[in-house]
């Protein structure tokens, strides 16, 4: 799933560095930069379990305090360093339309990586994920990215390696590209952004090991398509890039939403079901004394 994430952000490189301004990432940068520490359950290692009985019922037993290295009061100024080792990097590098050099790849993808674990944590911020960046944490973003799964750099750079022979007519200069761009529905679902949209068409990167098209693929095209409420992508197809396998499917709208409907009606339609579901929800929610549901994140 990282390497999923992570291929998005060194696609995109490849088109505009400032990947790192991506809403997601910024959000997650946010969250943790007001994460003064981070607090878990104790593990008893004689029990291995966080919880202990007490009379009838199961309690926490105990909790861990970390203190937050990414938290904007402390002196580090982690989120400070980390951009600024990545504008330097990429001053240096010019990323856009190259093929960088070994050494410069594997320290890219390094970035995308972390990027893409950061673009986690501001789309849902997972306990598991939170803890790992805090761990990760370090005022030397050459440290951090010296900590960053091996096997995930070595596949991400292969996947680099594979778009860059077979997206390079993309980087030619008469073409009209925009780079995860923020759809007009996106908050009814709790966040969604385009890969990759070249000449109006809407590009999905996908690192399935088989070469094969999901229904579900299909179904996060046609929920982009529908999520540009007021056409300001103007889109006129969309496809499926299987970056492992060199392979790209393209698809009409009419193919993909079929051309009985009125395209601007059907935006319409999604968009009151989209927003009578998630009202749906809140009745249950409140009914049930329950905190209000937050929307579904769009991504596979």
């Amino acid at each position: 799933m990282l390497v999923g994430t992570a291929v998005d952000y060194r696609v995109r490189a490849y088109f505009d560095r400032h990947i790192n301004d991506s809403d997601a990432v910024l959000r997650g940068l946010t969250f943790l930069c007001n994460l003064k520490e981070f607090r878990k359950p104790f593990v008893d290692p004689a029990t291995g379990s966080h919880r202990e009985a007490i009379g009838n019922g199961l309690y926490w037993a105990d909790y861990v305090i970390t203190d937050n290295p990414w938290y904007w009061r402390r002196r580090k100024k982690i989120a400070e360093r980390l951009y600024s080792s990545y504008s330097r990097f990429c001053s240096r590098v010019r990323p856009e339309g190259r093929k960088l050099s070994s050494t410069d790849e594997e320290r890219m993808c390094r970035y995308c990586a972390l990027f893409a674990l950061l673009d986690w944590v501001g789309r849902s911020p997972v306990d598991s994920i939170v803890e790992g960046l805090v761990k990760l944490a370090n005022p030397k973003a050459t440290r951090m990215l010296a900590k960053i799964d091996a096997e995930v750099v070595r596949d991400l750079k292969g996947l680099s390696h594979l778009f860059y022979s077979q997206g390079r007519a993309l980087f030619k200069s008469d073409k009209t590209v925009a780079i995860g761009s923020t759809l007009a529905g996106s908050r009814d679902i709790g966040g969604a952004d385009c890969d990759l949209i070249v000449d109006g068409c809407l590009l999905d990167l996908k690192t399935s090991l088989k070469p094969t098209i999901q229904t579900a693929h299909l179904r996060q095209l046609v929920g982009y398509c529908l999520l540009d409420y007021d056409d300001a992508l103007r889109l006129s197809s969309a496809a499926i890039m299987l970056t492992r396998h060199s392979l790209t499917h393209r698809f009409s709208l009419d193919e993909l939403l079929g051309s009985r409907r009125n395209l601007a009606e059907l935006r319409q339609d999604f968009r009151a079901g989209l927003q009578q579901q998630f009202a749906s929800r809140v009745r249950v929610a409140t009914s049930r004394g329950m905190s209000r549901p937050r929307a579904t994140p769009l991504r596979a």
